[in-house]
């Protein structure tokens, strides 16, 4: 095989967005949604969040990244603390008062974390099984969240492109739940339930 040949090969893996990477470390973080308007009565709720990560046995583990197709994978920060800083950062700017105290706490088991390069783009998703419950295990509110993101036109299957879907996904998956009228209601309803002292 001649070199010229050889550097073909590469050049067609590298545009087709082919390329077997190596282990990276991928540092997943998270853009607040701009814009957001205080809720009416949302300072009257005090709420914690608790997040962990059961992604194991999905194919990878704990802060691994599953790949589908030739790429190896990958792994990321520490997902609970990102994931609880979402959803504290959304729920002060509409005006929720976070406290690790609380007696209501949303719960979020993140259950599956993928990346996969797919026809020149990066594409991720998560799913998350969030819940709104009291210490006393009364469930305000439960739902599977599913958040998908795509980092379109992609050279390389890389670390850094691979990060870029993560975000996306985790923003997606934010917003969803955040737009959701029924998880925003079922907030709203805690100022109500709080046993008195």
């Amino acid at each position: 095989m001649t070199k010229k040949l050889i550097l073909l090969i590469f050049l067609f893996l590298c545009l087709s967005g082919c390329a077997i990477v190596s282990e990276e470390i991928i540092n997943l973080s998270y853009t607040p949604q701009p814009e957001v308007s205080i809720i009416p009565d949302a300072g009257n709720v005090i709420i914690s969040v608790k997040v962990i990560n059961n992604t194991g046995g999905k194919g990878f583990y704990k802060n691994l990244v599953g790949y589908k197709g030739n790429a190896k994978g990958l792994f990321v920060n520490d997902v609970e603390t990102i994931i609880r800083q979402a959803m504290e950062k959304e729920l002060r700017s509409r005006g929720f008062t976070i406290n690790n105290e609380a007696f209501f706490l949303i719960f979020a088991e993140l259950t599956y974390l993928w990346n996969d390069f797919n026809s020149g783009d990066a594409v991720a998703g998560l799913r998350m099984t969030i819940s709104i419950k009291s210490k006393k295990g009364d469930t305000l509110f439960s739902r599977i969240l599913i958040g998908e993101g795509v980092q379109p036109n992609i050279l390389l299957t890389s670390g850094k492109n691979a990060e870029l879907a993560l975000n996306k996904a985790l923003e997606n998956g934010m917003k969803l739940l955040f737009n959701e009228q029924s998880f925003i209601s079922a907030l709203l309803e805690i100022s109500k339930k709080i046993p008195a002292n």
